[in-house]
Order: C-alpha cells, then sequence, then structure tokens
C-alpha cells in the first residue's frame, strides 16, 4: 500500500465545512456516537484524516477518519470549533480514498460490509473476484 505521510497538509477547519466522504467510510454507529456527544472532550478530540477533491460535483474537504468525533461536535452545537485536520493531498479519487480509509482503520474492528465495499472502491483482487462471482 502507498505511504500517505509524505504528502500531509496540516490545517484548521471548522467542523461545519467538513463533510463525511460518501463512499470511504464506515456506517455510522449510534452507540458510539451518542457516547461521544453525551462525553464531548474537546481536548481530547485528535485529528481528523481526510482528502480535498470534487465528489458527486462538490468540491470539499471530506473525513476519512473521525467521521464520529465530527458529528459529536455538530451534534453539540459547535459547527466553529476549528478541528486540526491532516489533509492527505496525493488522494484524488475514490479508490484511493477507499484504500486510505483500509489503511488508518485497521486498528479497530470494521464490520465485513464496510470493509468489503471499501476494497471494492480500493480496487482490490480480491473483492472484484468476489464480486463477479455473486
Amino acid at each position: 500500500m502507498v505511504d500517505h505521510s509524505a504528502t500531509l497538509i496540516r490545517e484548521e477547519i471548522e467542523a461545519r465545512h467538513l463533510r463525511v466522504h460518501p463512499r470511504a467510510q464506515r456506517a455510522m454507529s449510534k452507540t458510539h456516537l451518542a457516547k461521544l456527544t453525551t462525553t464531548l472532550d474537546l481536548d481530547a478530540l485528535g485529528e481528523l484524516q481526510a482528502v480535498r477533491y470534487p465528489v458527486n460535483g462538490e468540491y470539499a474537504t471530506w473525513v476519512i477518519d473521525g467521521q464520529h468525533r465530527l458529528q459529536a461536535v455538530l451534534d453539540n452545537g459547535l459547527g466553529e470549533w476549528p478541528f486540526p485536520v491532516a489533509i492527505h493531498a496525493d488522494v484524488k479519487d475514490d479508490a484511493r480514498a477507499a484504500a486510505l480509509f483500509l489503511k488508518l482503520n485497521d486498528r479497530l474492528h470494521v464490520a465485513p460490509w464496510d470493509q468489503f465495499k471499501n476494497e471494492l472502491y480500493a480496487k482490490e483482487p480480491t473483492a472484484i473476484g468476489c464480486s463477479l462471482v455473486a
């Protein structure tokens, strides 16, 4: 897998200006979100991982890792909160965004469907083969 660390751009971006990537992401966990929303600690949110390119005709900063933290901040009415964001500048399409999602989310459990879906977007040969069989 490609090392994306050499092409990071770090910015602070208000929560309300960030978007969750519609494809390179997992399903929102209502339980995890509820816990984060009720125990929100702004000092412990950390850096979000994102990409920046047009998706479905909208050019935006798309969150690849941190959607629950972002939503918890928004749910607490803190849209102006300046998040530290690491933008992976070399990622300019959904396939590379999905590959980045898989790389960033290898520590926590990713549901099988979300794993498979992102492997398809990343054009992983095994996932493509499985989709052809079905």
